[in-house]
């Protein structure tokens, strides 16, 4: 599945994530938001042709056993928040609040380093396991445009305005 023309038809789960439906509604694919208990059965069943989510998820969860096909579109950025009520944060001392403040960028830097060492090691295995990886054609160039260009503009308003994403982008060096 190099472009997003190889996808048209098929069926995809999703999570009920609007950003994420309309990113494959944009692809000519029938995102259909499933509870993530009944993934599996969907996938075994052929109630839906694929899922989407990342390796370590893939391998967790068997889905090499009712998957074979693995398509490396990168379209998304999740995010894992350290989240602590701004009550509790504000009743910290000035020293607890920069101790938690490094806590957490530590464990995101610890978090980003895991996936990047294991994601090679799991692609690996999940080969060995018989599936088939797909890397996009053209730098992922056709399924980028897409979305930029007709989902994102949707959401804008949502997450602060186009400056907000613009920013993020600079820090993230994808602009």
């Amino acid at each position: 599945m190099a472009s997003p023309d190889d996808l048209k038809g098929l069926v995809i789960r999703v999570p009920r994530n609007e950003i994420m439906i309309a990113s494959y509604q944009a692809w000519g694919v029938n995102p259909t938001p499933m509870a993530w208990s009944e993934t599996f059965t969907g996938l075994q069943q052929g109630v839906v042709d694929g899922q989407d989510n990342p390796y370590i998820t893939v391998y967790a969860m068997k889905f090499n056993e009712v998957q074979k096909y693995v398509t490396n579109i990168r379209y998304i950025f999740s995010l894992e928040p350290l989240i602590v009520s701004e009550t509790v944060f504000q009743q910290q001392t000035p020293e607890m609040q920069k101790i938690i403040l490094e806590a957490g960028k530590e464990a995101t830097e610890h978090s980003f380093a895991y996936l990047q060492e294991t994601e090679s090691k799991i692609r690996k295995d999940l080969e060995d396991k018989g599936m088939v990886f797909t890397d996009p054609a053209n730098d992922e160039q056709e399924w980028i445009e897409k979305v930029t260009t007709t989902v994102w503009p949707k959401f804008y308003s949502s997450i602060g305005g186009k400056d907000k994403l613009d920013d993020v982008l600079e820090l993230l060096g994808r602009q």
